[in-house]
């Protein structure tokens, strides 16, 4: 058995939608945020937001490549 915290996402739509959600936070662009990561250059309420936003496009990804299994 496993336990949750926080939200549970349950379409492509609300995984984006949260992600979208962190960035207006941090007044970033996704390209800058994911360049930032990559490079271990960011601020420390950046730094708060990486566990959830790599959690979230790791979803993400999932959920596109079933989409394209689907369509395809």
């Amino acid at each position: 058995m496993s336990i949750v915290y926080g939200p549970t996402y349950t379409s492509l739509e609300q995984i984006q939608d949260r992600m979208k959600e962190i960035l207006a936070d941090l007044h970033i662009s996704r390209e800058e945020y994911e360049e930032r990561m990559a490079e271990y250059t960011l601020n420390q309420r950046e730094a708060d937001y990486r566990p959830e936003y790599r959690t979230l496009k790791r979803f993400e990804e999932l959920a596109l490549s079933d989409e394209d299994k689907l369509s395809g």
